[in-house]
């Protein structure tokens, strides 16, 4: 009696001694476990991919927020030197002899460092 390679089956509990390795059943093992792989390797890509946007979206959105913050932290900052040179001309003006020293050093200093800075 001849076996249909492709439609046979061993019985439920066979013993693995039944199982011919080298033969048609090695191959339907080989290609199960193909299958098997392709399948795993094919879920784990979707999965991964799934996962790497939902993080990067995570990310972009707080990528825009420190952005917007920045912006705003950089429009504070020009407004906050100008009121610090306010104030730096106020003391000069109406500050005690010895305040007055100190600060014009300590402002010739930030101006030479300043200076030394932007001519790098």
């Amino acid at each position: 009696m001849a076996r249909d390679v492709m439609t046979m089956t061993l019985p439920v509990g066979a013993p693995v001694s039944e199982l011919d390795y080298l033969g048609v059943d090695g191959g339907r093992i080989a290609a199960a476990a193909g299958v098997a792989a392709a399948a795993t390797f094919a879920f784990l890509m979707v999965f991964v991919k799934i996962a790497v946007r939902w993080i990067i979206k995570g990310y972009d959105q707080q990528i825009q927020l420190l952005k917007t913050q920045n912006v705003k932290c950089e429009e504070d900052n020009k407004e906050l030197k100008g009121r610090v040179k306010q104030l730096e001309t106020l003391l000069l003006m109406h500050g005690p002899g010895p305040l007055r020293q100190e600060l014009q050093a300590a402002i010739s200093e930030r101006r030479i460092a300043d200076d030394s800075k932007g001519g790098m």
